[in-house]
């Protein structure tokens, strides 16, 4: 026979310490990432007691994420952010991957990657203009070959900043002896 089952073991607090076990031992064993801004701050408090000592960076050598605890944290220039290369110890920085961009200072207590990702200019007529920097957000234009141009006026007569102007674009019809040019709007007597 059956002995009954004492509900007060079963608290929410326990679940809640239960989760949080699964959730440390799941991160240690498969650290193929850093958790995201939700969990960060769990994480941080679990493993540091404070979530400035708490850092995730990827390890050049183990090639993974590592999990650590300094005394404070630490920041790196606009456009980089720091990984594990060689012991504990030492830090070097690396470059924004190609489809981010981060354009202020770099905190180890917050994130493990550039905060940004480029826009795509894949709106309809649109295409990239420039690729951007690792600080600096792709530029976008209007694809001009195929008689697009900006809906609104930029301030660039040639392309756009995503993050800080509309970049629509949209087809305009020009006569059979004209043709579309660069510059916003320019149509000129095909010859």
């Amino acid at each position: 026979m059956l002995k009954p089952v004492n509900m007060r073991l079963f608290s929410p607090y326990l679940f809640v310490l239960i989760m949080l076990l699964h959730v440390h031992i799941a991160v240690a064993l498969f650290l193929n990432s850093c958790p995201d801004k939700v969990m960060w701050n769990l994480r941080a408090q679990n493993m540091c007691g404070d979530k400035d000592k708490y850092m995730c960076l990827y390890d050049t050598n183990a090639r993974k994420f590592r999990e650590l605890c300094k005394d404070k944290p630490d920041f790196h220039r606009p456009g980089n952010i720091f990984v594990i290369s060689g012991n504990l110890q030492y830090f070097a920085g690396r470059p924004c991957y190609s489809n981010k961009y981060q354009p202020h200072k770099w905190w180890t207590n917050g994130s493990s990657d550039c905060q940004y990702l480029k826009s795509m200019c894949n709106e309809e007529g649109q295409v990239p203009f420039n690729n951007g920097t690792t600080t600096r957000d792709r530029k976008c234009r209007c694809d001009y070959t195929n008689y697009y141009t900006f809906l609104n006026s930029s301030r660039n007569r040639c392309y756009c900043d995503p993050t800080e102007e509309d970049c629509s674009c949209y087809r305009k019809t020009c006569n059979t002896d004209e043709v579309l040019t660069p510059g916003i709007s320019n149509i000129v007597p095909y010859s």
